[in-house]
Formats: C-alpha cells, sequence, structure tokens
C-alpha cells in the first residue's frame, strides 16, 4: 500500500517546465531554518539514528579489512555502503523531511516506513548514484594522468559534470517520495520509476541552474563545517541536508503547479478560541 501524504487533488504525471518563475534560494534556506528549528529534537535524535546505522556498519567492515588495504578495495566497500544503507535511509529520513516541510504529524517512525515502502527503489537510486560519481571519477584521473592541454581541457569538463551530477542529485530522493505519495505518478495512477525520478531531477536542475548550484555550495560548506565539529555530524547533517533537499524540491513543485504554496512565516497563525454558547 502506498504511503499517505498531503498532495493536490490532481497531479499530473510529469513536471510542466512551462512555468517561468524561478524559486529564490533565500526563500528556501529560511523555510528550512524555521523547519529544523521547530523541529529540532527530531532532527537531532533522526540524525544521530542515521549517524549510528552507517558509523556502525563502517566501522566492523573496516575493522575486517587488512592494515595494508588497497585504495580500490576501501572505494568498494564505501561504494557498497552508500548503496545498500545510506540510500535507504535518505528514503526514509527525506518522507519525514517532507511531513516536517509540510507540517503533518511528522514522526521519527517515517524513516522505518519509508525504508519499507521505497528500500528497493532507493538501492536501484544508489547503484546509479555510484556509477555516475564513478564514471566522473575515472574520467578524472585519466584526464589527469594524461597530462598536456588535452587532460587540462578533459579535466576540466569532467569536474563541471561531476558538479552537474551532484546537483542532480539534490532532488532524487525527495523526488522519489512524492513518487511514493503519488505527486509524480504514471498515467494508471501508480508511483513514477526511476527515469521519471532522474528526467524531473535534469529538468529541475536545467530549468533553475543558479538556485541548484546555490544549494550544492550550500551543503558542501555547511556538510563540511558540521562534520569538522563532529557533533554536528552525528546530530545534525544527516536529516538537516534532506530537509534542505526535500524544501527546495517542494519549491520548485510550487513552481510548477504540482503543490500549493506555504504559508508565509511572518503571517500570524490565529489561535482557535473556544466560547460557550
Amino acid at each position: 500500500m502506498p504511503i499517505t501524504g498531503t498532495r493536490p487533488a490532481s497531479a499530473p504525471t510529469e513536471v510542466d517546465s512551462s512555468s517561468p518563475s524561478l524559486p529564490k534560494l533565500k526563500r528556501t534556506l529560511r523555510y528550512t531554518v524555521r523547519a529544523l528549528w521547530d523541529y529540532l529534537g527530531m532532527v537531532c535524535t533522526g540524525s544521530f539514528l542515521v549517524f549510528v546505522s552507517v558509523a556502525l556498519p563502517m566501522a566492523g567492515a573496516l575493522k575486517m579489512l587488512p592494515g595494508n588495504v588497497r585504495l580500490a578495495t576501501l572505494a568498494l566497500l564505501l561504494c557498497s555502503l552508500y548503496v545498500v544503507i545510506v540510500s535507504p535511509l535518505m528514503a526514509g529520513v527525506c518522507l519525514m523531511c517532507q511531513r516536517i516541510v509540510e507540517r503533518d504529524e511528522p514522526s521519527l517512525s517515517q524513516i522505518g516506513q519509508g525504508i519499507r515502502a521505497m528500500g528497493a527503489r532507493a538501492v536501484g537510486l544508489g547503484v546509479v548514484h555510484i556509477a555516475g560519481a564513478t564514471l566522473v571519477t575515472a574520467n578524472l584521473v585519466f584526464y589527469g594522468a594524461l597530462g598536456g592541454p588535452a587532460g587540462l581541457i578533459g579535466g576540466a569538463v569532467f569536474l563541471y559534470a561531476g558538479l552537474f551530477w551532484l546537483m542532480n542529485c539534490i532532488y532524487h530522493f525527495p523526488l522519489l517520495v512524492a513518487c511514493e505519495l503519488r505527486i509524480l505518478h504514471r498515467e494508471d495512477g501508480g508511483p513514477s520509476g526511476l527515469k521519471a525520478i532522474l528526467r524531473n531531477g535534469l529538468l529541475m536542475t536545467v530549468s533553475a541552474p543558479g538556485f541548484t548550484f546555490g544549494l550544492a555550495v550550500t551543503i558542501i560548506v555547511f556538510g563540511a563545517l558540521l562534520a569538522a565539529s563532529g557533533v554536528g555530524l552525528a546530530l545534525v547533517l544527516p536529516v538537516g541536508t534532506a530537509l534542505l533537499a526535500t524544501q527546495a524540491t517542494r519549491d520548485q513543485f510550487v513552481r510548477y503547479g504540482k503543490l500549493p504554496p506555504q504559508p508565509d512565516l511572518d503571517t500570524p497563525v490565529e489561535a482557535d478560541v473556544w466560547k460557550l454558547r
């Protein structure tokens, strides 16, 4: 059974690229910081659960490796952990973040719910991520060893290709959640597949390159700062980055008319008034 969630009554199968309005990075960051603050306890607890779920298997696997392990073996281990563990976890975390962004009764249990519902597709998405990263890395190594003008030009091309691939990947797990919630769906009402996720991620990146580049820079800079702090790596980074990606994807959906705009943060909320009659 699909996971239920907030979506418009009639959502088209694909994103319509005709809308001229662009999402604003400042607004996306503002809404993300507000959601992070409002659900700080959930963000910290969820991040710690993800951190432990990744760190323990990684530590165990590294402990079993010999001391003179080759770099290729270590890279294969890290890629396997990303595909098998990180990708399903990110699907579940993004489901929880979607509920946080919508203020739709989020809970930590939605991480497990998302893993059960989207785990297999998340693994497939992780394989695609690793394949893209491997292709870019192999070409960077090749052109770096080639040297000369050809190596410089080829290296620059694939360096930009790697950045472009990273920009695409920002949207992929939130789009997977959108497919599960039928915000994106096939003509028969079923969830869209990996091709639709990749296609719509590419469309969102190409149609708003400045916005997406700003997201990538924000994730890299603040991710490095949080990782360096140690505490931020365990308590903020996993859910914080997923929350930013989810908010950015939602802002893109608003642009294309897939979801209604969120209320302005400065608009006062009217409290319910109980009266005796």
